[in-house]
C-alpha cells in the first residue's frame, strides 16, 4: 500500500513538472539567433582598363538586409606611354552600397550604390578642367554602381564573388585630365567590372 501511495506521488510531480519542462523547451525554440552583426572586408575587382581595391565594414541587420561601405581605390597602369610619359589615373571613392537577398549557408544578392564622398561634397554641379585647359562643365550624374554576388557563409567567414556594372565619371575626369581624347579616344564612363571580397566576423 505504501509502494503504491509512493508510486502514485511520483506519477503526480513527473505530471506537474511536464509542463515546465514543455514551456522552457518552447522559450528555447522561440529564443531565435541573432543575425545582426558587423564585419569588415577586402575586395578586388578589375576589368581590362583597370582594377579596385576596396577595404570596409558590411553591417548586416537581418537575414535579408545588408549596409556595406568602404574606401575604393581606383588605379589603372594600363594606358599607352609617349616618351617618358606614363599616364596613370587613380582616384578615391567611399563606395556606399544596400544588399538585398539571403545571406545563409550561400548567399545570393543584389547591390546598388553610390560614391557617398561626392554626394555630400557635391562633386557632380563643379566644373573641371583637362591637362590643356579645356573646360569641361557637369559630365553627369555622381559615381554609382548596381551588380550581383553569390558565395559561401561560413561562421565567421564570407567568401563571394560578383559582378557589378559602374558608372565611374571620375574616370572620365581622370582621364581626361592625363590623356588626349584626339588621341586615346572618349572615357568610357560606363564599365563592367568582376570581383572578390573576403570578409571575417569575430
Amino acid at each position: 500500500m505504501r509502494q503504491s501511495r509512493c508510486f502514485a506521488l511520483l506519477t503526480s510531480l513527473s505530471v506537474l513538472s511536464l509542463p515546465a519542462v514543455l514551456q522552457a523547451q518552447t522559450v528555447i525554440y522561440l529564443d531565435e539567433p541573432d543575425v545582426g552583426w558587423v564585419s569588415p572586408y577586402l575586395s578586388y575587382e578589375a576589368n581590362d582598363k583597370g582594377q579596385i581595391s576596396t577595404i570596409g565594414a558590411v553591417f548586416q541587420t537581418d537575414a535579408h538586409f545588408q549596409l556595406a561601405v568602404g574606401l575604393a581605390s581606383y588605379y589603372s597602369d594600363d594606358n599607352p606611354q609617349h616618351g617618358l610619359y606614363q599616364p596613370e589615373i587613380q582616384f578615391l571613392n567611399l563606395d556606399t552600397s544596400v544588399r538585398v537577398g539571403t545571406f545563409d549557408k550561400f548567399s545570393l544578392y543584389g547591390e546598388v550604390g553610390i560614391a557617398l564622398d561626392e554626394l555630400i561634397f557635391d562633386e557632380e554641379e563643379e566644373d573641371y578642367y583637362d591637362r590643356w585647359g579645356g573646360h569641361y562643365e557637369k559630365m553627369g550624374p555622381i559615381d554609382w554602381f548596381a551588380g550581383v554576388g553569390a558565395g559561401i557563409e561560413l561562421n565567421n567567414l564570407s567568401l563571394r564573388a560578383f559582378g557589378r556594372y559602374r558608372y565611374l565619371r571620375s574616370y572620365e575626369q581622370e582621364y581626361l585630365a592625363a590623356l588626349d581624347p584626339w588621341v586615346h579616344g572618349q572615357p568610357d564612363d560606363g564599365q563592367w567590372f568582376a570581383g572578390v571580397e573576403l570578409s571575417l566576423r569575430f
